[in-house]
């Protein structure tokens, strides 16, 4: 594939397959390349990790291996969560992902069909799209993520716009623009669904406490093994009730995960509290070993335990009191959740404010970390783009191949101004040329004391 990610365009990185030297005489490559890396594969209907899959990647040029038997469908994610984001998913003709199916030993290339920018972003709109409805058919929704998908939407209009009046810089920026934000929209989308599964696990959680309470307020038993069967009653109640009504169960790709978290987080705390107990006991056990001090401990239990007896006998006795306020507390619980997904607050995005005229004649972009190296050349071509019919354009190069320590022009592109036209900007660019020969010129004729000073170049004023 070819796709390259915007957000790679970082001048102060260094080049991938660029030469640089480090201290100790020691050689190395530590560039950085601007494609799209392959991140994991997925299994297309759970969205969870295949099993023994595996992928080889230099540059460009990809190659991914898939387990042998399985005919259920592979999804290749390239990206991550920090960069923009693509999805490899072969959708029918409605959108629905298909994934990518192979019988064992056959290979499936791709070579053919590259994806583009306008690929990747149909894919990813089509993916977002999807659970976008889904989640609204249970009410849950992310204003983030609906801002975004319809930004990514307009962003697209505006390429098939640029397209058709035949201006290609316009559609590869706004397809970028396009990609940025449905890249976005797919992190919010993703957030909001492991905040819907995380909240299930937390009622779960909760459901414990309230159980108990409910039996001691409503139905109190005197032994111990009936207090537990009647609060497992009620939990169950419970637990089917918020499996009725809260849309985790019904979004998560995996129920058995949810509840074995559950299952998981439910037998630590007891662990964590028991640690906890003993480790009190023990250094209490050792800073006080007198008696009155045990029995000062024993009072105070003893009026702990009193205490909570007596506020337990009150609340039976003042049944209407106790709902009023059990009643308050649930209220107030829903409101805290519903309000966490309603849109109260400002969505701005920071569009460009273009670019004014400069107050200079001339503009170099070079490496901010090290001038010595080279942008990547995406970024040269995309500048070029950009500044065709506004500037002349000069790429940095060795001015001399006898002398490769020579002086050479400071800056990978060389802008002549806007606002002279396209006749100054032919003349600039043969002065710019008769520069460049005046330079190797001097350069030739120069001996090893060019070592010891910078020449500085200056371009003519136009």
């Amino acid at each position: 594939f070819d796709l390259i990610d915007p957000q790679r365009y970082n001048p102060s990185s260094y080049v991938f397959r660029s030469f640089y030297h480090h201290y100790g005489h020691q050689h190395a490559d530590g560039g950085v390349s601007p494609h799209l890396r392959i991140s994991e594969i997925k299994n297309v209907d759970s969205h969870t990790d295949m099993e023994r899959w595996g992928f080889t990647q230099q540059g460009p040029t990809a190659m991914v291996f898939l387990p042998a038997d399985y005919r259920v469908g592979a999804e290749v994610l390239m990206g991550s969560l920090f960069t923009n984001f693509g999805i490899l998913n072969n959708p029918d003709a409605d959108g629905v992902p298909q994934g990518y199916k192979l019988q064992s030993g056959e290979t499936l290339r791709m070579t053919t069909g590259k994806p583009t920018g306008l690929t990747c972003v149909n894919q990813l709109a089509s993916l977002n799209g999807e659970r976008l409805r889904r989640f609204a058919t249970y009410d849950v929704r992310s204003p983030l993520a609906t801002q975004y998908h319809e930004q990514s939407a307009e962003a697209l209009d505006a390429a098939r716009q640029s397209r058709a009046i035949g201006d290609r810089h316009g559609e590869a920026g706004h397809l970028q623009r396009a990609w940025i934000f449905e890249s976005q929209a797919y992190r919010d989308t993703l957030k909001l669904l492991l905040d819907v599964v995380a909240t299930t696990v937390l009622y779960f959680v909760l459901l414990i406490p309230f159980s108990f309470l409910i039996e001691r307020l409503m139905f109190p038993q005197r032994t111990a093994l009936r207090t537990v069967l009647v609060a497992t009653i009620v939990f169950a109640v419970f637990a089917a009730l918020l499996y009725m009504f809260h849309p985790g169960f019904k979004l998560a790709h995996n129920v058995v995960v949810t509840t074995t978290a559950f299952v998981i987080v439910v037998m630590t705390i007891p662990a964590l509290i028991m640690l906890l107990l003993r480790g009190v006991a023990m250094l209490r056990a050792i800073g006080s070993k007198q008696i009155i001090t045990q029995q000062s401990e024993a009072e105070s239990a003893g009026v702990v335990i009193a205490a909570l007896s007596l506020a337990v006998s009150n609340m039976r006795r003042r049944r209407l009191r106790t709902g009023l306020t059990l009643l308050t507390i649930t209220t107030l619980v829903m409101a805290l959740v519903l309000l966490t997904t309603s849109a109260a607050f400002d969505f701005r995005i920071l569009e460009p404010s273009g670019t004014g005229l400069a107050s200079f004649q001339g503009l170099q972009i070079y490496n901010a970390r090290d001038r010595r190296q080279a942008l990547l050349p995406e970024m040269v071509e995309m500048y070029e783009g950009v500044l065709a019919d506004k500037a002349g354009i000069l790429r940095r190069g060795p001015v001399s191949a006898f002398n490769p320590v020579s002086p050479v022009l400071r800056g990978e592109l060389v802008g002549a101004g806007v606002r002279h036209g396209r006749a100054s900007v032919s003349a600039c660019r043969r002065r710019i040329s008769s520069t460049v020969g005046q330079i190797d010129k001097h350069t030739s004729q120069t001996t090893m004391a060019t070592h010891q000073r910078k020449d500085v170049i200056r371009f003519p004023r136009l």
